[in-house]
């Protein structure tokens, strides 16, 4: 960081009169650091996440994923049970990182979303 402070661009534009931020690297220092809090943080709450075969379908009528798999298990059908899990799992790390990824934008205002 000193490197890039002491460069020759940055020198010019202060020799041009450009002013020298002082509170913003402060602040830019102390966003940075709560990048990885968050990441640590979205991932910790994505590990106590507890999805289970046996959970309520959302609707009652018909058989859903969750009554499918709940006899799925009971049935000891493991192709069935490990196609529930990859897409109950994708669907959790999907939401999880776009949290994040969200957090990361309304933390650090230099990230910027096309």
């Amino acid at each position: 960081m000193l490197d890039v402070l002491n460069a020759d661009y940055i020198r010019l534009a202060r020799a041009k009169g450009l002013p020298r931020p002082q509170g913003s690297r402060q602040a830019r220092a102390a966003v940075t650091r709560l990048i990885p809090v968050v990441t640590v943080g979205v991932d910790r709450l994505r590990s106590r996440v507890r999805v289970g075969p046996s959970s309520p379908n959302s609707s009652s009528a018909g058989k859903g994923w969750a009554t499918t798999s709940s006899t799925a298990v009971n049935n000891i059908d493991v192709n069935v049970v490990l196609a529930w899990l990859m897409v109950t799992a994708g669907w959790i790390v999907i939401v999880f990182n776009l949290i994040a990824d969200l957090l990361y934008g309304v933390l650090d205002r230099g990230i910027r979303y096309a």
